[in-house]
């Protein structure tokens, strides 16, 4: 592992654990906090950072196990509050995750992060003027998260403020020009504002960070449909004037 030589205490393995996640080694990471656990099954800080592993390799419901662990030793956590949130919006269950995020808020209501993921939650049950409040708490905190950037772009471009929704993704792609979903965004801005070829490009983006992204996919055919319609319309007007300018003589002189 190359960090802390023959580790034998749970603050070895979880510091380990920690500097690994860090630098994305989530494999190396997970066997740390499984180490600590082992030692002390009571350890909620090593049941919480197991979950963000689980959560960043995809395995949400193994995840939210750890969530819960993490709560039944310390239900004051917000930390493990907001992952377990988290951990229930990506399996779809938007409406308990909004339950956890407040539950941290009640605990931290200073944690932008918690404020981003009800900003989500509320999103996807319909509320973008509630998750566009959450998005602005979020950035008060900390105005670089390209999360709550991007979050706020969707909720303004589905409260039909595209202009203002390109504004935030570009923010975010400022902050990290390889945060995917903010280059998906402000390609379905761009598709609302009838710009549909620079929406295709912004989709190439996200597609060329994320080649596996089935959403981007999606949008991106959307919008080659719309500039062909687009395109096929301007057709059918330009046609007939064209025929009838044709069929003028030319004035003698």
């Amino acid at each position: 592992m190359g960090l802390g030589k023959n580790p034998n205490t749970v603050g070895q393995w979880f510091n380990n654990g920690r500097e690994l996640f860090r630098k994305g080694k989530l494999k190396e990471a997970l066997e740390c906090f499984d180490k600590a656990l082992e030692i002390n099954p009571n350890d909620f800080e090593s049941w919480r950072n197991k979950g963000a592993v689980l959560l960043n390799l995809g395995n949400h419901r193994e995840a939210l196990e750890c969530y819960e662990k993490a709560l039944e030793i310390n239900p004051n956590d917000p930390k493990s509050w907001c992952g377990k949130g988290v951990a229930l919006s990506m399996l779809g269950n938007h409406r308990e995750a909004l339950e956890c995020y407040e539950k941290a808020l009640k605990i931290n209501p200073n944690d932008p992060k918690s404020w981003c993921g009800k900003g989500v939650a509320l999103d996807m049950l319909g509320n973008p003027q509630g998750a566009l409040e959450c998005y602005e708490k979020a950035l008060k905190i900390n105005p670089n998260d390209p999360k709550s950037w991007c979050g706020k772009g969707v909720a303004l471009d589905m409260l039909g403020n595209p202009q203002g929704a390109l504004e935030c993704f570009d923010k975010a792609l400022e902050i990290n020009p390889n945060y995917f979903p903010a280059w998906s965004g402000k390609g379905v801005a761009l598709g609302t504002l009838g710009k549909y070829q620079e929406a295709i490009t912004c989709y190439d983006k996200a597609l060329g960070i994320d080649p596996t992204w089935e959403g981007a996919k999606i949008l991106r055919q959307k919008a080659i449909k719309f500039l062909r319609k687009a395109h096929e319309e301007t057709r059918k007007e330009v046609s007939p004037k064209v025929k009838k300018n044709a069929k003028k003589k030319p004035k003698r002189r």
